[in-house]
């Protein structure tokens, strides 16, 4: 939320305070740990709260603002379009009557006003016997005389012609649509809401997460000597969200034990106490397989699972040191996640291996400008 509002997406930092307090206030105290918790903590977490309300509650006030001057300014925009409708719709009206104008002989009106047509007979006019080829033919010479004072269709401000195709001689749909059916629909000026960068999105969708190039091969300098006895040893990716795309900047190395084949953490609050001191934003998780190949293994899917649930774009990184080999890792969305949600086995147990429930990343990029730190708590 506080990365949303730096960046002025007012929007979105609003709807993950609400998420926020809405967690705080009537989900945690349902949980059947929650009366375990220490009185402190939770007084501690109630300050972030009425943090939360104020900045929620500010946020709101700015939207507000904001969507009241926007709905000024369609207002005002709707009057100048309607007044420039009526204008056009006037000039259209003046040339269509103009262009009828044009297929009668100049001496009509004079004549009409003589009570009789130029150059037809009272006899005529009562008996209508003439043909009327014969009348155009005799109007012919006025028709040509007339035709040099008319303008052209192109001098003729006609909003309907003046944009026309001048290969078809059609008008362009567009005007026909905009202006001669209606007026525009005022478009909103967003420019104060960031837009979202293509470029930062997968195909899949997924905001893209920028990894520093060089995080494996720091990370397995630190696990070396749990590599040197095969034991595995895990991290947790932290980071930042920077105009719609994640940057891991620190890897946190919990309190652990670990075997040849896992690695459970230990005193995991001290990681939310490191995140919530920097403000950073978990983004996944770092493992070795010491003597294995990169992969994910049945416990792998559901530890990812728990990031990837929370954070869709949290990704597992699995060195395997004794191959040379390092995988970026995500359940697939259409089974993955489906078929590991609903598994309720713990340990190693076998998954169905078809169709696939993991593969590599879509939406990661290794970035040679980006720093890492590193946060051993092993030796606190």
């Amino acid at each position: 939320a506080r990365a949303y509002a730096k960046e002025g997406d007012l929007e979105r930092a609003y709807k993950m305070l609400h998420k926020f307090i809405t967690l705080f206030i009537e989900k945690l105290p349902q949980h059947p740990s929650y009366s375990k918790v220490e009185l402190s903590k939770k007084k501690e977490y109630l300050k972030k709260v009425d943090g939360a309300f104020a900045l929620a509650t500010e946020i709101k006030h700015r939207l507000s603002d904001r969507y009241h001057s926007e709905y000024e300014i369609f207002l005002e925009e709707q009057k100048q379009n309607e007044m420039t409708y009526s204008n056009k719709v006037k000039i259209s009206d003046n040339a269509y009557e103009y262009n009828q104008d044009y297929f009668l002989p100049a001496n009509v009106d004079s004549a009409a006003n003589n009570g009789h047509l130029a150059g037809i007979d009272d006899e005529e006019q009562v008996t209508g016997t003439r043909d009327p080829m014969d009348y155009l033919k005799n109007s012919e010479e006025s028709y040509e005389s007339s035709r040099s004072a008319i303008p052209s269709s192109n001098q003729i401000n006609n909003p309907i012609l003046e944009d026309s195709h001048e290969s078809s001689g059609t008008p362009n749909p567009s005007l026909l649509s905009n202006q001669a059916f209606g007026p525009n629909k005022p478009a909103f000026d967003r420019s104060l809401k960031p837009a979202m960068n293509k470029h930062e999105i997968a195909s899949d969708g997924l905001r893209n997460v920028r990894v520093p190039n060089n995080l494996s091969e720091r990370f397995l300098t630190m696990a070396l000597g749990n590599t040197a006895a095969n034991i595995e040893t895990c991290g947790i990716l932290s980071g930042h969200l920077v105009h719609e795309r994640f940057e891991i900047t620190h890897v946190i190395i919990p309190k652990q034990h670990g075997t040849a084949d896992s690695c459970t953490t230990e005193e995991e609050e001290e990681i939310f106490d490191v995140q919530d001191s920097r403000n950073l934003i978990t983004l996944g998780w770092i493992h070795t397989h010491p003597s294995q190949t990169s992969f994910m293994s049945s416990v792998d899917l559901h530890t990812q699972y728990s990031y990837q649930i929370m954070m869709p774009e949290a990704i597992a990184i699995v060195c395997a040191p004794s191959y040379r080999q390092t995988g970026y890792f995500t359940l697939t969305k259409d089974h993955g996640l489906n078929v590991i949600g609903k598994c309720k086995e713990i340990g190693f147990h076998p998954h169905p291996s078809h169709p696939i429930l993991f593969e590599d990343c879509r939406h990661v990029s290794l970035d040679s400008t980006l720093q890492i730190q590193f946060i051993d708590l092993r030796s606190h």
